[in-house]
């Protein structure tokens, strides 16, 4: 396949985007669904999750270094640590293809998501990092409706839907001033 059909095929995938209504639900179990057999079919969920998601393993720099010291004449002497330069080269070498797909997978995710939850995936480096963060901040979210605004326990609903995704064991750890969250 040629590199201009290769880019047409994925730019072509369109995910169900994320939706969010008013009082507060969301498409996401819509949206999963669709994109596990959309990204399955075009051969890009293994590089999102499911059982053949295996990234590569790309081992942390270390560079080579040279101490110079005396040994135990005087004489001045250089030794040699080596690095790993040439391991990490080979490793991002053969993981070279799977990092490309990865990142197009990471795009067609990334398209899908709202533009007010984009803070969700913003330090996201991979499509399966995409994936995990929206989907807890999501599916955490999907069925915590928001009260209509005029009914006083209105903030309770918000407050709650601030401790899932704070992930906060209390209302009081996450939230230092409740009045700010309760809708006017």
């Amino acid at each position: 396949m040629s590199t201009d059909q290769n880019k047409k095929e994925w730019k072509g995938i369109k995910l169900t985007p994320i939706k969010e209504e008013e009082d507060g639900t969301n498409n996401f179990n819509e949206f999963k669904q669709k994109l596990k057999l959309k990204l399955d079919a075009a051969g890009y969920w293994k590089y999102v999750d499911g059982l053949k998601y295996n990234p590569p393993v790309i081992p942390e720099l270390k560079l080579s270094q040279q101490i110079q010291g005396l040994d135990g004449t005087g004489a001045t002497v250089t030794v040699t640590i080596p690095g790993n330069e040439a391991t990490v080269a080979d490793a991002k070498k053969e993981a070279g293809a799977w990092l490309a797909a990865d990142k197009k997978a990471h795009a067609i995710i990334v398209k899908a998501i709202p533009v007010k939850k984009l803070y969700v995936i913003w330090d996201c480096k991979s499509a399966h990092d995409t994936w995990v963060a929206s989907r807890m901040n999501m599916s955490q979210l999907m069925h915590l409706p928001l009260l209509p605004s005029n009914n006083k326990s209105s903030g309770t609903s918000v407050v709650l839907k601030m401790i899932l995704f704070t992930g906060a064991k209390s209302w009081s750890s996450s939230i230092r001033n409740p009045a700010m969250l309760i809708p006017s």
